[in-house]
């Protein structure tokens, strides 16, 4: 059988070789999956890819780094000789059904676009607090795929309860983020606490696949390097 050929690379890696990986394994996964059923699909389906990318290196599934924090869990470790990547992942999904080939996807919709975007930070501040304080991580990934439009969308409305984090295309995420002081305890219950992003991220969509031409008919990802 022909060896697949590593697109990391043995030695000591730069954190420009794990980034062009990272894509590559996007790119090629892109080309046999178009939809995923839930998050749990998509996690285990982006990791198989990356395994067979690089069949020398270490991929575990909702890895604990005891020595930071033993109620933390992070989606996709990927160790190769001495280095330690982690990387995050959110499947936000927009109602819709779909036959590809064979198999039918049902989709539901995740709803409290608010919170999700909270969620998605607060896995960027994790991703930097391992970077900070976990050896062997010199970089980390938070992942994103969305068939909800209103992730990458500029909202019209300026005063919404989360605006500080939103992710919309072009934006700028760095700093103190916290929610609007209207923000009821509903919303914020278990995610009262501000985010702090040390780095400065730009947002930057991209498609990943189209499926009609629906709201809900076309997948776009957003990846954050750390």
């Amino acid at each position: 059988s022909t060896r697949v050929k590593s697109i990391w690379l043995p030695d000591r890696l730069l954190v420009y070789n794990w980034f062009m990986g990272i894509n590559h394994a996007i790119e090629s996964l892109m080309a046999k999956r178009k939809i995923f059923h839930s998050e749990a699909d998509f996690q285990f389906a982006f990791a198989w890819e990356i395994q067979l990318l690089n069949p020398s290196a270490q991929v575990r599934l909702e890895y604990s780094p005891a020595s930071i924090s033993p109620t933390m869990h992070i989606d996709i470790v990927v160790q190769l000789n001495d280095e330690i990547i982690p990387i995050e992942l959110k499947y936000l999904k927009k109602k819709l059904q779909h036959q590809e080939n064979d198999e039918q996807f049902i989709l539901r919709d995740n709803g409290a676009q608010d919170i999700s975007r909270y969620d998605i930070l607060k896995d960027l501040q994790r991703l930097e607090r391992l970077k900070q304080d976990l050896a062997g991580v010199k970089c980390g990934y938070a992942l994103v795929l969305s068939n909800h439009p209103s992730y990458w969308k500029t909202s019209s409305n300026r005063d919404t309860i989360d605006h500080e984090f939103r992710l919309d295309e072009g934006k700028t995420i760095t700093g103190r983020l916290t929610w609007d002081e209207t923000a009821g305890p509903g919303t914020t219950k278990g995610r009262e606490m501000p985010i702090d992003i040390s780095g400065q991220y730009s947002i930057k969509w991209k498609d990943y696949s189209k499926l009609n031409d629906t709201t809900s008919g076309t997948f776009r990802y957003l990846l954050l390097t750390v």
